[in-house]
């Protein structure tokens, strides 16, 4: 059972296309937040597209601790810069990424 007095519920409001990167690849952004601060973290369903409601539950501190990490994850994906460049289709097949694994014509 969980002790009434040290639970602690907070709604961290962020832009639902954020979720998925602090998420993380199979969670391992968030279940990392959850064992360093011992909070649970309750993300909405993928299929609820308006909801920005991050709850977090725990002690106090550790409800804090979990939101300052959450926080800076937010103002780190908030800062990427996505740029997009035009290249001639003929170098397309030239372009290497990754260890030799060769760009698709994803480029537009």
């Amino acid at each position: 059972m969980v002790d009434e007095v040290h639970k602690y519920v907070y709604d961290l409001k962020v832009n639902p296309k954020f979720h998925k990167y602090l998420i993380g690849i199979n969670g391992v952004n968030v279940k990392r937040i959850r064992y360093l601060t011992n909070t649970r973290i309750i993300f909405p369903p993928e299929t609820d597209s308006t909801n920005e409601n991050i709850t977090i539950v725990g002690k106090k501190e550790n409800v804090n601790k979990a939101k300052a990490k959450f926080e800076v994850m937010i103002t780190d994906i908030d800062n990427v810069i996505k740029e997009h460049v035009k290249i001639n289709e003929k170098y397309h097949g030239t372009l290497v990424v990754n260890q030799k694994e060769c760009l698709h014509k994803s480029l537009r």
